[in-house]
């Protein structure tokens, strides 16, 4: 799959946001998300990151708080909590 510049492929951004959120164990900022799992800064990334995590908080993986504003949800981060790993989160 193609990614823009600056980008990171979904399954692989994905997968670090919610390893990211569940050791996070709090509420975090989409552009600290972003930040923290190598996107670009730019205003087209951020709103990426920001539609992968609307998309979670769909699935009942992430929640959302404040607008703009995502956490682990319970269930995920009980049971892949940082020791889990990206392998207990598929």
């Amino acid at each position: 799959m193609r990614t823009a510049p600056g980008g990171i492929e979904l399954g692989e951004a994905v997968e670090k946001m919610l390893v990211l959120l569940a050791s996070a164990g709090r509420e975090m900022k989409v552009r600290d998300i972003a930040v923290a799992i190598g996107e670009s800064v730019s205003d087209r990334r951020i709103e990426t990151t920001r539609s992968r995590l609307k998309s979670l908080a769909k699935q009942g993986k992430v929640l959302e708080g404040h607008p703009g504003w995502f956490r682990i949800a319970p269930a995920v981060g009980a049971v892949a909590g940082p020791a889990g790993g990206a392998a207990a989160m598929r």
